[in-house]
């Protein structure tokens, strides 16, 4: 009551100075829907909020929300509106929820009850139970199969507690385990195959053959190579065989080479350690496993974005907590100006924000098993050039943790005439993504013409931080670390396969314990910090430091143009490794019908704006095709590395003399894993000529001297 009585007083002038052109509107989860929505009076949800806004639609708003946990099962809209602060009242804690709260006492154990004999006797005083009709829940999602080569798709429903995602009871509960023979490689999506025919192969765990009267298992992995993880559902489980079916294939077939591992899940008699559900969808209970004091039980309902901003420009929104969506938090298409500051989104199906539209809408439902490979073709013929994102938009301060795939989704500009999107990302902590999805669903995902990720923070995911798409982006003064733990053959920072990107930056980054180091050996795994992947062209890496950087710092996969100068290398396994698979291996990838092909004779490349942005690129297919020219190395330090460049990157690489080489870690270096304190300055040690600074203070999240709440 103080703080309502202390707004009034301090209004009372600013209502007869501003313009009444600008109104205030009130929500709190104690309003009610008839009200005005004043600060006496406010309506009860955001939804409400909104409705009286278009009643005023040529009018500047400001929508205040009291502190508490909003429920939304369904997005909140924004469409065709223009000019509004959504924003906490003072400093209350706002949260926006996909998902219900289910009191404790709504939850009984199942010790005593007739579902007692179905798990394992030492889980059983620890496993709880609710019923999911009672509470009014019927829609639980569908399990669906995900990842390499597929849309993204939304989970079913989830549980969190205490703020944590619990995980469907799997087995092995904390590692993997490994296929054995493969029988049938089942059809392969990557070579057109769109059969849809799931793989057969054996494993050598007698566990397994427990199962044989479980329902809907899936398997999770790695069943093919080291970066394409996907789930899919098993068909039968033959114990006598020690054969496992699956309905659903693998983008890349099934594979028995020795790195391929998995895991099983949704499997009821696997409950058995902390923070494990199983949804029984038959007898419509839920149970779940837990010794910790439960404060706080969360299922998620809402399968759709929680916000979606729609043609409408001005739009600000600050200072709220988006959480438990299956779906996304924010989704934004065709809208300028918006700007996301100081928001948190944890425990989403997605990804946290998505801006710009893809050919299935993200902030609807995902129809089950849609390949890439079909999403392709669609690409080629339908809307290649511009995902609609809008203009300007900017993302700060925002911290991105617990999400089922990445963090955000960037895009903006128009890649036909390379009208530049500005749309940025900056200042922001995002960390331990892609729990659900783990192949490339990264921190970043930037696509489109001219957008910009500046100031961040990323760590902690099984592959990238960063994946690029389009031209003229600038990716700077990042700290990235802990990445790429769980895969192989990936970068911190990757793209590839368009020799029409062009145009990229990549600067002042401080990349650092990139990749799993038990893993990262130089015969096994390909983990680079930079990743220029099949014939990738034309980025500046400048000013950037790496150290402990994968097995590779900078991979160039046959392209050209790129520019590596500038830059501290240390500790480095190799430093540089550069090839030329376009001319062997790779020179499928050339062909006339090729993917390089098709997307180069789509921009048009060799008319404007293409040809005169990059004057290198109408030579593309005469210019010696499938060489790789103009890769320039200089003025870099190289300090301790094993090998200063790998495969045949000297003849790939125009390798100049200004670089300088040390032996040894220089003495200041920290033997503390992420402390940037002691990075000794290049100035005080030998350096090229005309060495540009790298200015450690201005790496990472920085201080906000114009915060206000």
């Amino acid at each position: 009551m103080k703080k309502i009585l202390y707004f009034i007083l301090i209004s009372w002038i600013p209502i007869f100075s501003f313009s009444q052109e600008e109104i205030e509107i009130y929500v709190s989860y104690k309003g009610a829907a008839e009200n005005p929505g004043t600060i006496m009076k406010p309506v009860k949800n955001l939804q409400q909020a909104i409705s009286l806004v278009k009643k005023n639609k040529n009018k500047t708003h400001t929508i205040y929300l009291f502190e508490g946990s909003y429920y939304s099962p369904e997005s909140i809209e924004i469409k065709n509106l223009s000019n509004i602060t959504i924003r906490p009242y003072q400093d209350d804690e706002v949260i926006i929820t996909g998902g219900m709260e289910i009191l404790k006492n709504r939850t009984r154990f199942v010790k005593g009850t007739p579902h007692e004999k179905k798990f394992k006797q030492e889980a059983v005083p620890y496993i709880r139970m609710f019923d999911l009709k009672e509470l009014g829940i019927s829609d639980y999602g569908k399990l669906m199969p995900h990842g390499f080569g597929r849309h993204i798709s939304s989970p079913a429903m989830e549980l969190f507690i205490n703020q944590e995602a619990c995980q469907l009871a799997r087995w092995p509960n904390d590692s993997t385990v490994q296929i054995k023979n493969v029988i049938d490689e089942g059809s392969i999506p990557r070579h057109r195959d769109d059969s849809n025919r799931g793989g057969i192969f054996t494993y050598q765990e007698d566990h397994i053959s427990s199962w044989t009267n479980e329902q809907n298992i899936w398997l999770k992995g790695f069943f093919s190579n080291g970066f394409s993880e996907n789930a899919i559902q098993v068909k039968n489980i033959d114990a006598e065989t020690k054969r496992i079916s699956t309905i659903h294939p693998c983008h890349y077939g099934f594979k028995s080479t020795g790195i391929q591992r998995y895991y099983a899940y949704n499997i009821l008699q696997e409950l058995d350690t902390e923070n494990e559900y199983y949804i029984d969808r038959g007898n419509e209970i839920l149970f779940f496993y837990t010794q910790d004091r439960i404060e706080k039980i969360q299922a998620s309902i809402n399968a759709t974005s929680l916000f979606v901003i729609e043609d409408s420009k001005n739009i600000k929104i600050q200072n709220l907590i988006f959480e438990n969506s299956r779906s996304n938090g924010i989704y934004i298409t065709g809208s300028d100006n918006c700007e996301l500051y100081y928001c948190t989104f944890r425990n989403l199906g997605a990804y946290g924000i998505w801006m710009g539209k893809l050919f299935v809408q993200h902030h609807k439902k995902i129809q089950d098993n849609f390949f890439l490979g079909k999403e392709n073709k669609n690409w080629l013929t339908e809307n290649p050039f511009s995902l609609d994102a809008g203009k300007n938009n900017s993302i700060k301060y925002c911290k991105i943790y617990n999400t089922g795939a990445g963090g955000i989704y960037l895009s903006g500009g128009n890649r036909k005439d390379l009208t530049k999107g500005n749309n940025i990302v900056e200042n922001c902590h995002i960390h331990h993504f892609a729990r659900f999805e783990k192949s490339y669903r990264p921190g970043i995902y930037i696509q489109g013409v001219g957008n910009r990720i500046s100031n961040c923070h990323i760590h902690h995911t099984a592959q990238a931080a960063i994946l690029l798409k389009g031209n003229e982006h600038i990716i700077e003064y990042n700290d990235i670390h802990d990445v790429c733990l769980d895969v192989n053959d990936s970068g911190a920072i990757y793209y590839g396969r368009d020799p029409s990107e062009l145009g990229n930056i990549i600067r002042y980054n401080y990349f650092h314990h990139i990749g799993n180091e038990t893993n990262n050996n130089l015969d096994a795994d390909l983990i680079a910090s930079i990743y220029h992947d099949d014939g990738a062209c034309g980025m500046e890496v400048y000013g950037n430091i790496f150290h402990k950087p994968g097995n590779q710092a900078i991979l160039i996969g046959g392209g050209n143009d790129n520019h590596i100068y500038n830059n501290f290398f240390v500790d480095c396994k190799i430093s540089i490794f550069a090839d030329d698979r376009l001319m062997n291996w790779g020179a499928h990838l050339l062909q006339k019908d090729s993917t390089i092909a098709k997307k180069l004779n789509l921009i048009h490349f060799s008319s404007p704006p293409y040809s005169e942005q990059y004057p290198n690129l109408p030579n593309y297919f005469t210019d010696h095709v499938g060489v790789p020219k103009r890769n320039v190395v200089e003025k870099n330090i190289f300090c301790n590395y094993e090998y200063l460049f790998g495969a045949n990157g000297k003849d790939a690489l125009e390798w100049k003399e200004d670089n300088i080489y040390m032996s040894a870690t220089p003495h200041l270096w920290t033997t503390k894993q992420h402390d940037r304190s002691f990075i000794p300055d290049p100035m005080d040690m030998v350096h090229p000529p005309n060495w540009r600074h790298i200015i450690l203070k201005k790496i990472g999240i920085q201080k906000d001297y114009t915060k206000h709440r």
